[in-house]
């Protein structure tokens, strides 16, 4: 091949792509060639076209503000936040909970005679959630209800003819306020910790009987005035806390009910008792933007609880 052949391509090469750049550079009001020759004709106009929104480069755009600042996306963007940490929010919903008095914690206050599996029940009601941020604020009112079956205590320095025998059925209506922050984990889910803290008015009815050595399961059968007498084990003289009643179990029925505060004589059932949980812990999800449960849990006054609330919302 002749020595000048590379000269030759190259310049071949410079003259097809010669055409190509001048029209990519030549200012957009230049007339084309084949119409130089006339007179006073009008500029062509034109007009720049906007970059399509499906391009590639306008994809990349809206991929970088979700991963940057997802919170602040619009609602309808499926990379907004549901689990936003910036702005207000608002709920209403129901939590359903149970709470539990284990026996350790009464063992704590009095002797446990004989098996006794402590007592709870069932805490319920609406609520309302103001989320800011990553923290809730959660306002409620709930029925809570303090139950327990047929248990046998004493003084923890008493001795055991001061055993009585009682059945527990209180419940209470309360008002509440508990403070969550939540660690996000991701767009739907994100774990909380706080404390709550409230009070409402207790009624309902506490039976307490002296009880006397049976041949039960419990080991023990409740008093009757029928047993009274002027010493032990249902001694008259010390209380008349007598049952109407008692069956082959030797639970007793009816007879002696505790007093509360205020009635005559003044008794031992509370007519205000606090909430207080620390700490209250919670797993939040937020499948959709207008619907969110907590499975939550946390150690109150008196016992553990726990259950789950659900939420539409705002």
């Amino acid at each position: 091949m002749p020595k000048w052949s590379p000269v030759l391509a190259l310049v071949g090469a410079a003259a097809l792509a010669a055409p190509v750049a001048f029209a990519q550079t030549a200012p957009a009001s230049e007339p084309p060639a084949n119409t130089a020759a006339t007179a006073g004709a009008p500029a062509p106009t034109v007009t720049t076209s906007p970059i399509p929104a499906n391009n590639a480069v306008a994809d990349n755009a809206r991929m970088n503000a979700a991963g940057s600042n997802p919170d602040n996306l619009p609602p309808s963007d499926p990379n907004r936040m549901l689990m936003r940490d910036v702005g207000a929010t608002y709920s209403l919903g129901w939590r359903f909970w149970y709470h539990g008095v284990p026996t350790f914690i009464v063992g704590l206050f009095a002797k446990v005679d004989g098996p006794w599996a402590g007592g709870g029940g069932v805490v319920t009601g609406p609520e309302f959630v103001y989320r800011n941020g990553a923290v809730d604020i959660v306002l409620g009112v709930q029925y809570s209800g303090y139950y327990a079956d047929y248990g046998h205590l004493r003084g923890l320095n008493e001795p055991i003819s001061a055993t009585e025998q009682i059945k527990v059925d209180l419940w209470s209506i309360q008002v509440t306020s508990h403070f969550l922050y939540g660690i996000r984990a991701n767009r739907f889910f994100e774990f909380q910790i706080g404390a709550g803290i409230g009070a409402g008015g207790m009624t309902g009815r506490l039976n307490r009987y002296q009880a006397r050595p049976a041949m039960t399961p419990s080991g023990y059968a409740a008093c009757t005035m029928s047993d009274a007498m002027p010493s032990e084990p249902c001694n008259s003289n010390v209380n008349n806390h007598f049952a109407d009643q008692v069956d082959s179990q030797g639970r007793g029925t009816g007879g002696y009910q505790e007093n509360n505060w205020v009635n005559a004589g003044g008794g031992y059932v509370p007519l205000l008792i606090p909430w207080l949980s620390l700490p209250h812990m919670a797993f939040h999800i937020r499948p959709h933007r207008h619907f969110d449960i907590r499975l939550e849990g946390g150690f109150s006054l008196i016992g553990f609880y726990g259950g789950a609330t659900a939420h539409a919302v705002f």
